[in-house]
Formats: C-alpha cells, sequence, structure tokens
C-alpha cells in the first residue's frame, strides 16, 4: 500500500487531495475484503481465508483513525472488534493530508 501511494503521489504529481481519496478507497477496500474472506471461509469451506480477516480489520482502524469526522464508526467498531481498535492505535503515518 505504501510503495503505490508514494508512485503515485511523487510520480504523477497528485495533490494533497489524493491522501484523502487513497484513504477512502483503502477503506472500502478493506471492508470488502472482510466480507469476501468471512464467505469464503464460511460458505465455499475455505477456512484459511479467515485467517486474513484479523489484518483487514486492523487496517480498518489504521485508516479511520486518520478520518475525524469517522470517530463515531471507529467508536462504534472497536466496542465489537478488538483487531479494529489495535488498528486504530497505530493509525498510518506516511500518508499525508
Amino acid at each position: 500500500c505504501r510503495a503505490v501511494f508514494v508512485n503515485f503521489r511523487d510520480t504523477a504529481g497528485f495533490d494533497r487531495c489524493f491522501g484523502r481519496h487513497y484513504l477512502e478507497a483503502l477503506l472500502q477496500r478493506s471492508f470488502r475484503l472482510v466480507g469476501q474472506f468471512c464467505l469464503l471461509s464460511q460458505n465455499a469451506g475455505l477456512p484459511i481465508y479467515r485467517n486474513w480477516v484479523p489484518g483487514c480489520l486492523r487496517r480498518i482502524g489504521q485508516v479511520l483513525a486518520m478520518m475525524p469526522e469517522k470517530r463515531s464508526l471507529l467508536k462504534v467498531l472497536c466496542r465489537a472488534l478488538p483487531e479494529v481498535e489495535s488498528g486504530a492505535k497505530a493509525p498510518l503515518t506516511w500518508i499525508d493530508l
């Protein structure tokens, strides 16, 4: 993720709002992957995909911690999912907002 962000920011000449759009896309992707991995492990009988869910949940916490307008969502998810809370304690510092 970091390499892609830095590449687009530096070589393509994107402005500062690129970081914001990148966070939004990363958040959407992480939510989608949590659902996809849960479905693959439960419905398709592929339990190995369950191992990827905690990392995606941590990434959701990392991203939400950088989005002040999403604080209420972050609070709800932190109460329900400890992985989101652990991610929120280590936000992505390499994204310029």
